[in-house]
């Protein structure tokens, strides 16, 4: 999970930087692109975070349940 965590904020704060480079352009329309990607790539990146930790319990629940068996 802390993987995840450290993947997703790199990823954020690349497409944060790249947004604030389209900021400093000038161009509207480039930097309401590069909000959309920071927003997608935080939605995202928070999904696989989810998706891991509930993996994780379901695995360690197995685990558990096979080996009170």
């Amino acid at each position: 999970m802390i993987i995840g965590f450290i993947v997703t904020v790199a990823f954020v704060m690349g497409a944060l930087l790249n947004g604030a480079y389209a900021a400093r352009t000038g161009s509207v329309n480039v930097f309401a692109v590069k909000i959309v990607i920071v927003l997608w790539t935080t939605a995202v990146g928070m999904m696989i975070v989810i998706q891991i930790t509930v993996m994780t319990k379901r695995i360690l629940r197995a685990i558990e349940l096979a080996s009170k068996k």
